[in-house]
Parts: C-alpha cells; structure tokens; sequence
C-alpha cells in the first residue's frame, strides 16, 4: 500500500447558487482533508460563483457548454493525484473522501465509485430504481469486467485520466461507460459501499422514473452498437 493521495474534487455547475451551497459545506465537513474543490461554471445567470468563491472552491469560469467539457476543464485545472467528480446538487456522506483516498492508497487502482442515493425525500419506485440501478447494477458491471461507474460519485487515478484523454466531448449519455471502457487497460476497478452520495431527483421529478430508465438504457444500448452516443434531450443543468 502506497501514501495516501491527494484528491482533486471537480464539480460542473450551471445557475445552481439553490444547491451548490449544500455540496460544498458537505465537502468542507470532510473527515479526510487533503483535497481541493475546482467548480467549473459554464456562464452562470445568478450568484453560482460567488456562492462557489465564499466556500472556499476554486473557481473556472468555461462558457463552452456540456458535462463532459466542464469535467476535463476541471480535470487540467487540478493538483490532484485523485479526480473525484461530483455534481453541484448531490451531496457526499462525511467519511467519503477518507474512504477514497484509503482505495486509492493501493497503486493497482484506476477508478472507484460508490453508491448513489435520492436526496429528496422519494417514493419507493425511485427508491428501488437508485438502488438497483446506482448500486446493485454499478456492483455487478465490475464484477463481470465491464466497469460502469456512474455521475456524481465516481473518482479516476489523474495520470490514467490523462492517458486516454478524458471524457469525450462528442457524447452527452453514456459518457461514463466510455471513459471506464478506455481506463480499463491501466488498473483495477472497486466499488466503495459505504461511500455513498445523495444525489437530487431533479431530472427524475421532471421526466418520470419510466422515462428516465428507458433514457439510460436506450443509451447503453446505443453505445453498445456505436461507441459514441449524442441524443437530444431537455438537460436540466
């Protein structure tokens, strides 16, 4: 087992001065401390980075639009020897990070991820589709070598992450799958249950869970024939 890295946490933020506020006080309660916190704005309209610069987050102002932009703007902006990406409306239980950097102590990891949990007080249909969909199913495509980890509680080795290039910026679905297919090469894949984050239900809310599965299914699928995926949809960030 090696030290103990240092963690670059990188959180995309669009108009999210409701909730970003609630991810970075939970980060500041971190029991681990060797970290930092890049928020990487895609030209807010309200006072996302002036909540984000008062909490103590670096901020990098990217007006170019899209999640997988913004994860790779935040990934050459960091220090970190570990990229930990979560998303400006999700929040990360309080040994989380200590819980990564205890995984990534082990040089032969590449990526890790945890589970994912409503933040929003949810029926038993949203219940049971996060956990099978955000645990169960997360736990199951390392263990048959098909590593899917899943936004906002995933965390990737930087040099690995450089190596093939970060996120492709031509998908917008799926974009996970992608990246963990290309890392595969360079180490082991874990799944950390007890680093969990709750994430909100925003897009569920809007879409209906029926929707939502069909969406994310639809889209593996599509991966599966083309490798790339880009499908037009109503983004809620």
């Amino acid at each position: 087992m090696d030290q103990e890295p240092k963690i670059s946490v990188i959180i995309p933020a669009l108009n999210e001065a409701a909730m970003i506020g609630g991810t970075l006080k939970a980060l500041s309660g971190q029991t681990f401390k060797d970290f930092e916190v890049i928020v990487v704005d895609g030209g807010s309209t309200d006072n996302t980075r002036e909540i984000a610069g008062s909490l103590g987050a670096r901020v990098v102002l990217e007006r170019r639009r899209g999640w997988c932009i913004a994860q790779n703007v935040g990934a050459k902006a960091s220090n970190g020897d570990v990229l930990f990406f979560i998303d400006a409306d999700a929040v990360p239980s309080k040994d989380l990070l200590a819980l990564y950097a205890n995984a990534f102590s082990d040089s032969r990891l590449v990526a890790a991820g945890g589970p994912i949990k409503p933040l929003e007080k949810s029926g038993l249909k949203i219940r049971l589709a996060y956990k099978f969909y955000a645990d169960f199913a997360i736990r199951l495509s390392i263990l048959v070598g098909i590593p899917y980890l899943m936004a906002p509680n995933f965390a990737i080795r930087s040099q690995a992450f450089k190596k093939v290039h970060g996120f492709n910026e031509a998908m917008n679905a799926v974009t996970e799958l992608d990246l963990c297919r290309r890392l595969k090469p360079y180490g082991r894949f874990r799944f950390l249950g007890d680093a969990s984050v709750s994430a909100s239900t925003r897009r569920i809310a809007k879409w209906g869970i029926i929707r939502s599965l069909m969406f994310t299914t639809k889209s593996m699928l599509r991966y599966a024939r083309n490798k790339e995926v880009n499908i037009r949809y109503d983004a809620v960030r």
